[in-house]
């Protein structure tokens, strides 16, 4: 499954990105699953991207693991200074 998806572009270094991280297994210090809270609170759960074949797209998988919670997807923008390779990007968002 990708990690970053790319949205938009201005061609300046600069990208809005959809990034998929896995929630975390365990449970918080009051006890409750990261994935129950996610859900609850809304942070997870929801996606704003679409299921299909285009380079913005994900597949019906990744689809069903983030409505489940068990995916996080977290829109940002970012700017990448120098070549923007994989490297670079995730160095941003790890």
């Amino acid at each position: 499954m990708s990690k970053i998806h790319v949205l938009e572009s201005n061609n300046n270094k600069s990208y809005k990105v959809a990034i998929h991280f896995d929630v975390p297994t365990g449970n918080n210090t009051a006890g409750f699953s990261w994935k129950s809270v996610g859900l609850n609170s809304g942070t997870t759960g929801t996606t704003s991207l679409e299921v299909g074949i285009n380079p913005s797209n994900i597949t019906q998988e990744e689809y069903d693991s983030i409505i489940a919670g068990d995916i996080i997807e977290i829109v940002k923008n970012i700017s990448i200074e120098g070549e923007a390779t994989n490297a670079a990007v995730e160095a941003l968002i790890n």
